[in-house]
């Protein structure tokens, strides 16, 4: 970025020269920039997702409170209205786009285990909509073939 007359001045007191200024930025570890946009994943656990809940999330202008609802499925995202970055010929701010990332739970031990596989049990399919019916279109189309 040249700042003109702002240099050193030249020989035997002549006119002062530019000054050239180089910005560099670095990549954000969190945000991503798409256009005017800014986006990154939020991982939550399966049980903050099923039951819902308020986290805190970064914004490029500090923190703010999320809240997140119940029944919340993986790959959904939020749209938080002009947080994003400037657009440099509107003026206009993009907007900030959280993309949940629903996490199973890891390195269960033996109790954590059986606890989650007596819920599954305890549940059944009806509490599955979506698996329940791709079960039955499933089944109904193999009764198909065999006719």
């Amino acid at each position: 970025m040249p700042l003109r007359g702002e240099g050193n001045a030249g020989p035997n007191d002549g006119e002062k020269g530019d000054l050239y200024i180089n910005i560099n930025v670095a990549q954000s570890n969190v945000f991503i920039r798409k256009e005017d946009d800014v986006c990154y994943e939020l991982p939550i656990s399966f049980t903050q997702a099923f039951l819902g809940c308020s986290v805190i999330v970064p914004t490029l202008n500090g923190k703010i409170n999320l809240k997140i609802p119940s029944h919340t499925k993986d790959g959904r995202t939020f749209r938080l209205k002009d947080k994003g970055m400037l657009n440099p010929n509107t003026n206009e701010p993009g907007d900030q786009l959280i993309t949940i990332k629903v996490e199973m739970p890891q390195n269960l031990n033996e109790e954590q285990m059986k606890m989650i596989e007596e819920l599954d049990n305890c549940l059944g399919l009806d509490c599955y909509p979506e698996a329940k019916d791709f079960l039955a279109q499933t089944e109904a189309e193999y009764k198909m073939r065999e006719i």
